[in-house]
């Protein structure tokens, strides 16, 4: 199913969720530091999986987008590096912000959701925005479970590492 997916997919476009945002980000800074950065490490992530969400993004080419509610919760989640780390993070950051393509949808539109109390803010928004035929990138199963009832097209990053899965696309 999940070539299937990046097939549909590659050209309308990926949505990365925040986790896996702040995986590649780290990544791209130090491999070494997955383990050490706190949100990275209690989410089991490793440099195994850094290269593969970079060998899956790939297939996007310059097609990844993001939201102002991901983005904001990814620099949140930063402010606990520091010094040549925070820099380096912020400036690959930086550059990830001017390739992605932002969508947006009005946080009052994300409140009226039903489940927003549930999920929140930046799930609600990625699930708006993911309406219109955008492929989701996540790990977080609770927003996969909702996209997936809701028949949005999602792909959960854990289903991805749990396989070998070398992708040939």
């Amino acid at each position: 199913m999940s070539y299937k997916l990046i097939q549909k997919h590659r050209k309308s476009g990926v949505l990365i969720d925040t986790n896996l945002l702040l995986l590649l980000l780290i990544g791209t800074v130090d491999e070494d530091l997955i383990s050490k950065f706190d949100r990275t490490r209690k989410r089991g992530f490793s440099s195994q999986d850094f290269r593969l969400l970079e060998k899956l993004i790939a297939f996007f080419a310059n097609n990844v987008v993001t939201t102002p509610n991901v983005l904001t919760e990814a620099s949140n989640l930063s402010r606990k590096l520091y010094g040549a780390q925070r820099e380096k993070y912020f400036e690959r950051f930086n550059a990830c912000i001017q390739l992605f393509s932002e969508k947006y949808h009005p946080s009052k539109h994300c409140a009226d959701h039903p489940d927003f109390g549930r999920l929140g803010l930046t799930d609600i928004s990625i699930l708006r925005i993911a309406e219109k035929e955008i492929l989701v990138l996540t790990d977080d199963f609770e927003l996969a479970r909702k996209l997936e009832a809701g028949k949005v097209d999602v792909l959960n990053f854990n289903n991805v590492r749990a396989i070998d899965w070398s992708p040939t696309i």
